[in-house]
């Protein structure tokens, strides 16, 4: 199956998405991902929703994938956050070993609609 293929069947997170829509007007928004530029982007596109982060962090952006905290240390540090201050949104395990290792408060995400 091609990526298209997959893409055509995304599903949006309906409730993940308003939550970083309510926290967009008071906080800060990254988005970290093992995607990669065009893959994260062509998604983003497809559910209008680039204009939702400040920074957007892909594969092609870092040296060091999850579990390895590289992704969100940067985005801390593009910022100017410490740990104490981040909160993380994150599905996969890999993902959860690095929002754990960056010291931030992170929450594992499940599917809300």
């Amino acid at each position: 199956m091609t990526y298209k293929k997959y893409l055509d069947k995304a599903v949006l997170n309906v409730g993940l998405v308003d939550i970083v829509r309510l926290l967009r007007g008071e906080y800060k928004t990254a988005l970290v991902t093992t995607a990669s530029k065009k893959n994260c982007y062509d998604i983003l596109e497809k559910f209008n929703l680039v204009e939702l982060f400040d920074l957007i962090l892909t594969h092609d952006d870092i040296t060091k994938s999850k579990p390895d905290p590289e992704g969100f240390l940067r985005a801390m540090e593009y910022f100017d956050a410490k740990p104490n201050e981040t909160i993380i949104f994150e599905d996969s395990d890999v993902g959860l070993e690095a929002a754990e290792k960056s010291g931030a408060y992170y929450y594992k995400t499940f599917r809300f609609n």
